[in-house]
């Protein structure tokens, strides 16, 4: 008998601007951003934008320091310059 894998919980993150952001930032637009390059299998969901913050759940990952360094590495560089996790 094969036992399907334990569900990953979903980890909720906040996204915000810094001043190394673009003048007109949008928090919507960094969360689509940020959500198109999670890995494979990995899902989310957007929960709020206001001001210069996004708050998502992303699904997926298989720890918190492993959510932490994917969104780490993918948060500051290329189309999300400016913006960090909080």
């Amino acid at each position: 008998m094969s036992t399907a894998p334990a569900a990953r919980p979903p980890y909720e993150v906040r996204i915000e601007a810094t001043d190394q952001a673009p003048a007109g930032a949008a928090p919507e637009t960094a969360a689509v951003r940020l959500i198109v390059q999670l890995p494979a299998g990995w899902t989310a969901d957007l929960l709020q934008c206001e001001n210069l913050r996004a708050t998502l759940t992303v699904t997926g990952a298989d720890s918190a320091q492993d959510l932490a360094e994917v969104l780490d590495g993918l948060l500051g560089a290329g189309a999300l310059r400016g913006w960090a996790r909080v």
